[in-house]
This record gives structure tokens, C-alpha cells and sequence, in this order.
């Protein structure tokens, strides 16, 4: 009954007989099925830093529901929008994971500093795997690593406090 209002009216589409119907059928059925089976690029997840904190986001980009409920209960909270402006975050690759690095540096200090245990901790400046805040405090005291670290934090003098 679909395809009748989609071409047509009903009468001019008994006129036709079965065996059009049935191609248009069989042809909008292959497209679909074309549309549904195609090959998609896939799309790389960026996970954030800090995945399980809550308040990450600036109250600046929260966008508030504009609807006022008043004295009625909800049964279900409304979500509110995030604002994401693309090109205005002008950072590059090479900034963006120096960054990252620079992250990584100061969590795993802040594991040394705290004595945080659990599972081994991954230097990933060196990839090596610390299984104590120990042998990582040591770790972070080889040449290798403070060679590597400097390269990424740039010389003493020129730290940049942020």
C-alpha cells in the first residue's frame, strides 16, 4: 500500500500489474540494502584524559535547557548540550601530544609523590612497565628518561608554569 502513495494513486497503480510493482519493489529493496551494507571509514574514539571525574567540562560551553518545569516533577532529567566549535581549537598534532606527554609526566610524579599502588605503572616516554612507586621514583631518575623528558619539556629554564 506504501509504494501506491509514493508513485502514484491506488487506480494507476493497478493498471500496471503485479510484475512492475514488484521491480520497483525489488529495486528500492537493493538500494536500501546497498545503502545499509556500504563501507564506512571508521571513526577513532577519543577517549578523555581523566575518563571517570566528574566536572571536567568548562560552564561555558554547557548550553541550559531553556524549558522552566516549575512545580512539576520530572520523571526524567533533561540533558543539556556541549558546545564544540571545530577549528577554533587551532592546537596541532605535535602540540596535542606533547601535551599529553607533558600529562602523563606530571601523573606519574604525582604516583611517585603519593605512593599510589595498584597495578604496574607504564612509563610511556620509555615504554616500561614500574610495578612498584619505587622502582618508578628510580625510573624517573635514569638518564634515559630525563633525557627523553627533557626533549618534551624543553630546557629547565624555559618550563612554562600551566
Amino acid at each position: 500500500m506504501a509504494i501506491n502513495f509514493a508513485i502514484g494513486s491506488q487506480e494507476e497503480v493497478a493498471s500496471w500489474g503485479p510484475d512492475a510493482v514488484y521491480k520497483i519493489q525489488k529495486r528500492a529493496r537493493l538500494q536500501i540494502m546497498q545503502v545499509l551494507q556500504k563501507r564506512r571509514e571508521p571513526c577513532t574514539i577519543e577517549y578523555p584524559q581523566n575518563m571517570y571525574c566528574w566536572n571536567q567540562l568548562d560552564p561555558d560551553d554547557i548550553i541550559r535547557q531553556p524549558v522552566n518545569l516549575g512545580d512539576f516533577k520530572t520523571l526524567l532529567n533533561l540533558h543539556s548540550g556541549l558546545v564544540q566549535l571545530e577549528g577554533l581549537d587551532q592546537v596541532t598534532e605535535g602540540e596535542r601530544q606533547r601535551q599529553n606527554a607533558v600529562k602523563h609526566l606530571q601523573m606519574l610524579r604525582d604516583v611517585v609523590a603519593k605512593n599510589i599502588r595498584g597495578r604496574p605503572i607504564k612509563c610511556e616516554l620509555c615504554d616500561l612497565d614500574c610495578p612498584t612507586p619505587q622502582l618508578l621514583a628510580l625510573h624517573l631518575e635514569t638518564a634515559k628518561h630525563k633525557e627523553l623528558e627533557q626533549q618534551i619539556m624543553g630546557p629547565p629554564g624555559a618550563r612554562s608554569t600551566r
